[in-house]
C-alpha cells in the first residue's frame, strides 16, 4: 500500500463525478486535505492562502480573457497536458495559456 496526494481530494464518491475538475467555488472546500487537517494542519496556510488570493486579484485586474493555448494544449474536449512523473504528487510539468489585457 502507498499513500499517494495525487489521490487526495479526487475521490468521486465525496467530491462527484466532477472530481477532477479545478472548481473555486466547490461545495464543501474546507473539507480540502491540501493544508493537512486537525493536528496535522499546516501552520502557514492562512499566509499562503492570502497570498495566493492577493496575486490572484492583482492577475485578474490586468487580464480580461484568460484561455488554454489550443496551441499547445489543443481544442477544448481533446486537451493534452503532460504530468510530472511522480506518485507523490500530481503536478503538471507546463501549463500554457492565452491571455488577454484589459484595454
Amino acid at each position: 500500500m502507498i499513500v499517494a496526494l495525487a489521490a487526495a481530494n479526487r475521490d468521486r464518491k465525496y467530491w462527484g463525478e466532477d472530481a477532477n475538475e479545478f472548481k473555486l467555488n466547490r461545495p464543501g472546500v474546507r473539507n480540502h486535505i491540501a493544508f493537512g487537517r486537525g493536528s496535522h494542519t499546516c501552520a502557514g496556510a492562512p499566509l499562503a492562502r492570502a497570498e495566493v488570493r492577493a496575486i490572484l486579484n492583482a492577475f485578474f485586474d490586468l487580464t480580461d480573457d484568460i484561455s488554454i493555448s489550443q496551441e499547445k494544449h489543443g481544442k477544448p474536449g481533446a486537451r493534452q497536458y503532460k504530468f510530472e512523473p511522480s506518485f507523490i504528487i500530481r503536478g503538471l510539468e507546463s501549463l500554457h495559456l492565452d491571455l488577454k489585457a484589459k484595454s
